[in-house]
């Protein structure tokens, strides 16, 4: 009699009180990746066999590196039968060359082998779009960002507008509705700052420019996803307008709540993947937004001057944009991806590390023109007797030149008056911190082989 009363007693409770919010309570890890198994080939070469290696070619060939094999032939007949059955296991001269393109395009140490760095970066989760089919036109060293075949971007009337709405049946019920269009209005809102187009969220999803959903596997549109940890989203180029994000990701809006292992920063992969929709295409700089892969609990939201270029040179600039913003935001990187938010934020704030004026642009300037051209300010040395013979190309690194005018013979720096300092921009901004007397009448930086000029003064 007592459990017959304890379960009418349940059920009337759950009818009387409405249901809370859905929750995703799958935990999920790193491991569940679809790729993870790849691991396991590590400085495997051309001319070995290893069981799953068919599948690495089926990887290569969903991200445009490697073309399916031929199909059988059965007497004068090719047999009809889905082409990615027939790859095989061997390490043989058409993956080589996938291996090639792959570690060329993404920026990593070409060997042609699968080192660690190289499957340590196939295994990322990861943009859908793929990555071989992109078009690079000739340009300063140091610029990577590409562009879709053809080049395609918005022309629509009217200029400079375009709308954006979501799919009534297609989103995830454990992120409030809100918090998700707050997500995607700052992720609009930082390519909108830098290019004159405005994005505005309408609620007629069917006629909006700029459509967005969540999708489970297969889902219509030629690209399925594959579940947690693999292709993440993906995003169609100009005019089509189409940004389908895979439901089956954990999704966060904030990563401090957000405990799971696999979770996916929402706005990382939103601006990303609308610069895909504005058209752009992925990126070789591991720094930049357009960059294809993206590994969980990570938050990448800032654009790098790769993104900006790239985009402006589509759309122009937006009139408001400041450059030297962007610029510090660059050269900066290497030190933020170690220190705290406090740290950054006081180094940000540190008028010995933050140029007084903006950089003025020399795109297309070489070492040698430089030699030429350009001459110290206060003692008529040409500049490029101390430049280095080759550009600057590393993202991660800058060369600093300074002209130190040294206040008192307590100067650790050098007994000189005068001395130049050439290192990283991490080891130049440490020595700063520590010589306070040292004042910067003369401030010159390659970055990506871009070089500027600048002044600064002591605190």
């Amino acid at each position: 009699m007592f459990r017959l009363f304890l379960a009418l007693f349940l059920f009337l409770v759950l009818q009387r009180f409405p249901c809370l919010p859905a929750t995703k309570i799958t935990e999920l890890t790193a491991e569940d990746s679809p790729w993870r198994g790849f691991l396991g080939f590590v400085d495997l070469g051309k001319g070995s066999r290893a069981a799953g290696v068919s599948e690495l070619k089926k990887y290569f060939h969903r991200f445009g590196y490697l073309l399916p094999p031929p199909p059988p032939v059965v007497g004068k007949y090719y047999r009809r039968h889905n082409r990615h059955q027939n790859f095989t296991d061997l390490f043989d001269d058409q993956l080589e060359s996938a291996v090639l393109l792959y570690q060329k395009k993404l920026g990593l140490a070409v060997t042609g082998k699968l080192d660690y760095d190289t499957l340590h970066e196939i295994v990322q989760p990861r943009c859908g779009d793929g990555d071989a089919g992109m078009r690079r036109r000739p340009r300063p060293a140091g610029e990577k960002y590409a562009y879709f075949n053809g080049r395609p971007r918005w022309r629509g009337a009217p200029p400079g507008e375009l709308t954006y709405a979501f799919s009534p049946e297609n989103m995830v019920e454990y992120i409030p509705m809100a918090e998700v269009r707050a997500v995607f209005r700052n992720a609009f809102s930082r390519w909108s700052a830098v290019i004159p187009v405005n994005f505005t969220e309408v609620e007629d999803y069917p006629f909006a420019d700029v459509r967005i959903g969540f999708y489970h596997g297969d889902h219509g549109d030629g690209e399925p996803f594959d579940g947690q940890l693999g292709i993440l989203a993906h995003a169609f180029s100009p005019e089509n307008g189409r940004l389908h994000l895979d439901a089956a990701e954990t999704w966060a809006v904030d990563l401090g709540q957000e405990k799971s292992k696999a979770a996916v920063d929402l706005e990382s992969v939103a601006t990303h993947e609308i610069g895909h929709i504005l058209g752009l295409a992925h990126t070789s700089v591991k720094e930049a937004i357009m960059y294809p892969s993206l590994s969980p609990r990570t938050k990448k939201v800032d654009l790098r001057i790769d993104d900006v270029e790239g985009i402006q040179e589509l759309y122009g600039s937006n009139p408001n944009f400041k450059y030297s913003s962007l610029l510090w935001s660059d050269i900066s990187s290497g030190l933020n991806e170690q220190r705290t938010i406090e740290e950054q934020s006081n180094l940000r704030d540190s008028p010995l590390l933050e140029p007084r004026q903006r950089f003025l642009d020399c795109e297309g300037l070489s070492n040698s023109s430089l030699k030429r051209t350009s001459k110290d300010s206060t003692k008529g040395t040409p500049i490029g007797s101390i430049l280095p013979q080759q550009d600057c190309c590393h993202p991660n690194w800058m060369l600093l030149l300074f002209h130190h005018v040294v206040g008192g013979a307590a100067d650790r720096v050098g007994n000189r008056p005068e001395v130049y300092e050439t290192g990283s921009w991490m080891l130049v901004a440490a020595m700063d911190r520590s010589e306070q007397m040292c004042f910067t009448i003369t401030f010159f930086a390659a970055i990506d082989g871009r070089w500027g000029f600048g002044s600064r003064g002591p605190a």
